[in-house]
């Protein structure tokens, strides 16, 4: 019965998403799964004054935060893309993926597999479609964006940028009190035990990566993760 009514609602909330005009005055805030989607959901939210609540869908509401990793809706204006560098969305899918037992994700080097880098870059679970795709629909249509590195290392003028980007009236103050609320610390204590809570990590990939994998996330989503700033032939020295 749960199956069920989960299956309901994200039929229900990708039929929503697709018409602006329904969405006006809401946020929904798209990307590829493990890029950080809840956490800016919650930050965007906590800075606007919205309403969210993960798990709790609420449609034809003004103030209210969607979250969602599907890209099949229009419009721009109302749209916040979270983007990750690609190789520690990997990586943090397969964290993910290893806690809850999944067989073929890390080799007896301690490595991720390139069987699993194949399947992350094809379909994680809620996207329903390849990670490329998912990044150039953000490319194509104009969408605003936030990267999570961007968060982490500088959250006060990341915030900011995004304040301005969507004409928020919002303080130094507002944008603090946010940080507060939802810092990564704080967040990962409140998800003890919560094994799909993923790590706060920025550059694990250059130890659980291989060459291969690499080369193979290069290949496969290079030209679109150039796009947000990030530079796939960037190789520093691997981790042993």
């Amino acid at each position: 019965m749960t199956r069920f009514r989960s299956r309901i609602a994200s039929i229900a909330l990708r039929t929503y998403l697709r018409s602006p005009r329904t969405r006006r005055g809401n946020l929904v805030v798209s990307g590829y799964p493990k890029s950080g989607t809840t956490w800016m959901t919650q930050l965007a939210a906590a800075l606007t004054g919205m309403n969210y609540r993960q798990g709790d869908i609420r449609f034809r509401i003004r103030g209210v935060a969607l979250h969602t990793h599907s890209t099949t809706f229009n419009g721009r204006d109302d749209i916040l893309y979270a983007v990750r560098d690609p190789r520690e969305s990997i990586c943090s899918a397969a964290r993910a993926q290893q806690a809850v037992a999944k067989p073929g994700v890390i080799d007896d080097t301690g490595r991720i597999t390139d069987a699993f880098v194949h399947y992350a870059l094809k379909e994680l679970p809620g996207a329903r479609q390849p990670m490329r795709d998912h990044l150039q629909t953000c490319i194509d249509r104009g969408w605003r964006f936030l990267r999570f590195e961007d968060i982490k290392t500088d959250p006060q003028a990341a915030l900011r940028r995004l304040a301005d980007q969507f004409g928020w009236s919002v303080s130094d103050s507002d944008i603090a009190v946010a940080i507060d609320a939802f810092e990564f610390g704080l967040q990962k204590a409140r998800n003890k035990g919560n094994v799909f809570f993923a790590q706060s990590a920025l550059a694990s990939w250059t130890g659980l990566l291989s060459p291969t994998s690499l080369d193979l996330l290069e290949q496969a989503v290079g030209p679109q993760a150039q796009a947000f700033g990030y530079d796939l032939s960037d190789r520093p020295t691997m981790e042993i």
